[in-house]
């Protein structure tokens, strides 16, 4: 939503051509050109952005501030997101693949310890578990925080240059040993983070798969999960 208005204030839609809006004056999208927006006021409250033309490959690019706090708790709250099978979509925009890129990496550290962001994600967690009546859910707080009383927990882990080779193999353009890094750091932050911090749940069945393939895994944590099976 915060992009779509970010469009709509630069240009309009007239049949299948994109117009400059009457406020904004050429100079502004020049190839290359970029400005910055201080305290903006908006639907999310206010916003600092920073908007950078690509005109000559056909985009615009807009950037929020991730350390405008009470902005990304308003975002959080307002952003709309869905699911259809596998795919996600955010503000009905297929977000799938850009949600495991570069960008999204890097953001990730900033935005988690916000404690806004991180309280409307529980909320969102459990209302999905609860229309769903429950699920396997993953994620670095679930087992402390969103779902304490789960049946079944599993705290699995693996090395950062792990993750990043995995993660490479899902998404195109990945620098591998950048990713790695980011990892390592977000790892610690969310470790050390003052809300929800990320740590084994005390009643937790603790496994680390850095190399051992899925059915190997799968076969000895089973039987701690679900008993020996029978003959």
């Amino acid at each position: 939503m915060f992009l779509q208005q970010t469009r709509f204030m630069l240009v309009k839609e007239r049949g299948d051509e994109l117009w400059l809006a009457p406020m904004v004056t050429d100079n502004w999208l020049k190839d290359g050109l970029a400005f910055g927006v201080k305290h903006a006021p908006t639907f999310f409250g206010d916003v600092s952005y920073r908007v950078v033309s690509h005109v000559g490959s056909g985009t615009i690019e807009a950037e929020i501030d991730l350390d405008d706090g009470e902005a990304l708790d308003a975002l959080a709250a307002r952003v709309e997101m869905s699911f259809d099978g596998d795919r996600i979509f955010v503000d009905g925009t297929d977000a799938t693949e850009a949600i495991r890129g570069q960008a999204v990496s890097t953001a990730v550290s900033p935005v988690a310890p916000n404690a806004g962001v991180r309280a409307e994600l529980v909320r969102r967690q459990r209302a999905w578990a609860a229309e769903h009546d429950g699920g396997v859910i993953e994620g670095r707080d679930i087992g402390t925080a969103v779902f304490p009383d789960a049946p079944v927990k599993v705290f699995l882990t693996a090395t950062p240059d792990e993750r990043a080779r995995r993660r490479a193999g899902e998404t195109d353009g990945v620098d591998v040993e950048v990713l790695a890094a980011q990892i390592a750091e977000r790892d610690l932050r969310d470790s050390t983070r003052a809300v929800n911090p990320m740590r084994p749940a005390d009643d937790k069945i603790r496994e680390r798969a850095a190399i051992r393939p899925f059915e190997g895994f799968h076969r000895a944590t089973a039987p701690k999960l679900f008993g020996e099976p029978k003959n």
